[in-house]
């Protein structure tokens, strides 16, 4: 997004980019929460990163290094590292697909990290942040090292990895071993990934979870541990919540029906607590573990949710949705307020009117949306133009 502007004196300066407004919601996990910092919230628009104040919709700053639109991001649970993945450039041969790392509070790259085509669909810090996997459309599953930007492992799957999620860490000699889920082609398995001395390379070692022969075909959406860390909670493409449980055996426990439209972002809270969005624009607070799953209260948002991330200060959520809306939830009621429209088509046209303060916007897609420059709020929507030969 770099504007010029032409003058006789001056010749082609570029213009820096002030404020972005919107959301467009086009991929899962793209609208992130400051794990630490409760005013802090992350989102990204195309290629450019927005890390923007929550209380305050004219404090911005952009992290610039994609140079294609950004499929998913993620940040460290201390909020030292960014991550973010981009779909395959169309500007080199083999429509690579880099990830960066960033140093969230210097707002500067550390690493762009390779090996990755067509798209990065998920990146995954570890609990200790030593390491950082990405998963992708290509099937194939890295995991750096965030000291060194080095891949410390690389493995294909028959088809894309939908869920990575880390679980215990605990200590083996001079390294430490990872319990790690991983989601794919239908399947659910927990494996032990730990360093072999004698090979001198990390290694992935599989460990079996205990499922129904039949009835349990599911393909995975998301999924998070449970606030004890002893369950890991799944949603589906059928909208239901699966949950196996990790400790002490490896099991399958319960499948809960949630909504239609496929169960697309689930956060533990405490208590028991789970919060669970769906592709049919359901926001369910839900309370159980093991068998036991209660409704406790729900919402309805306009679009399929494709985001929902705690803030810091645990009583707030921040719902995206695909129809490019941002809204800021209660945790108790669930009760929301929007805090942001975009467009998620192509914009086709802009112009001002009588007032300098006021401008409107149109996609190619017949969407028109009014905004006040100074407040940068929408002040009217228009229907769906459709137009007629």
């Amino acid at each position: 997004m770099c504007f010029t502007v032409q003058g006789e004196e001056d010749g082609d300066l570029p213009l820096e980019l002030e404020h972005m407004l919107g959301f467009t919601g086009r991929t899962r996990e793209t609208l992130l929460a400051h794990p630490t910092m409760a005013e802090v919230y992350i989102k990204s628009m195309g290629s450019a990163i927005v890390v923007g104040d929550l209380n305050d919709p004219h404090q911005q700053e952009f992290l610039r290094g994609h140079d294609m639109e950004i499929s998913c991001l993620a940040v460290a649970p201390s909020g030292t590292y960014l991550a973010s993945g981009q779909v395959g450039t169309t500007h080199r041969k083999g429509y690579g697909a880099p990830a960066i790392i960033w140093d969230l509070p210097g707002r500067r790259p550390l690493f762009t990290l390779q090996g990755h085509t067509v798209s990065v669909d998920l990146l995954r810090f570890s609990p200790d942040e030593k390491f950082v996997a990405a998963c992708g459309q290509d099937c194939l599953l890295h995991i750096w090292d965030l000291a060194t930007g080095e891949v410390l492992l690389g493995k294909k799957f028959p088809k894309p990895v939908a869920l990575f999620v880390w679980g215990e860490v605990s200590t083996a000699g001079r390294r430490a071993k990872y319990d790690v889920c991983i989601g794919a082609h239908g399947a659910m398995d927990v494996n032990e990934l730990s360093f072999d001395p004698g090979r001198q390379q990390w290694t992935l070692t599989p460990q079996p979870m205990a499922v129904p022969s039949s009835g349990l075909a599911r393909d995975y959406l998301c999924a998070c541990l449970s606030s004890t860390g002893d369950e890991l909670i799944a949603g589906t493409t059928v909208g239901d919540l699966v949950v196996f449980k990790l400790q002490p055996q490896k099991v399958y426990r319960a499948s809960v029906p949630v909504c239609s439209g496929g169960l697309r972002a689930v956060v533990a809270g405490m208590d028991g607590l789970v919060f669970c969005g769906g592709g049919d624009g359901s926001v369910r607070k839900l309370r159980g573990d093991d068998l036991r799953w209660s409704l406790l209260t729900e919402a309805q948002v306009e679009g399929a949710v494709t985001s929902l991330a705690p803030v810091a200060n645990g009583r707030e959520l921040l719902v995206a949705t695909a129809a490019g809306r941002v809204y800021r939830m209660l945790t108790e009621d669930l009760s929301c307020a929007l805090v942001a429209v975009g467009h998620t088509n192509k914009v086709s046209c802009v112009a001002f009117g009588t007032r300098s303060d006021v401008f409107a916007s149109g996609t190619c897609d017949g969407n028109l949306k009014v905004r006040k420059y100074t407040e940068l709020e929408i002040i009217s929507r228009l229907p769906k133009l459709i137009h007629r030969p």
